[in-house]
């Protein structure tokens, strides 16, 4: 296992309940994008992973309001290593529907995907 590869995964074990906490605070924000009354969660839930990334490290990062949910956008501009696939450098792409877009609430207030203690 290279020395990277190890760093990341003890980085992980050591750090796992205040990540599995961070990501519980982002979960319980209500952003159902399809209720008009949640489009401030919504604009909190993008602020929330902007703030993310910057902690990451990442830079650039903007929030863009869109007819839509908000698109956050971050670069990191430091990777290192050979071109990839035709680009200078490595490059990923985050798709946030999937994070962002949750099902409506049940009508009586909870939401059908929020955490359960």
């Amino acid at each position: 296992m290279s020395d990277q590869r190890q760093a990341a995964l003890e980085y992980a074990c050591q750090n796992k309940e205040r990540s599995l906490r961070s990501l519980e605070a982002f979960l319980r924000i209500p952003s159902v994008s399809t209720e008009s009354a949640r489009r401030p969660d919504v604009q909190r839930a993008a602020a929330w992973v902007a703030a993310q990334l910057t902690g990451l490290g990442m830079q650039n990062v903007e929030i863009y309001p869109t007819a839509q949910p908000p698109v956050v956008y971050a670069e990191w501009l430091r990777a290192r290593g050979a071109p990839y696939a035709g680009c200078q450098r490595p490059a990923f792409w985050l798709y946030r529907r999937g994070v962002e877009d949750r099902h409506p609430s049940l009508g009586d207030g909870e939401d059908l995907h929020a955490p359960r203690p």
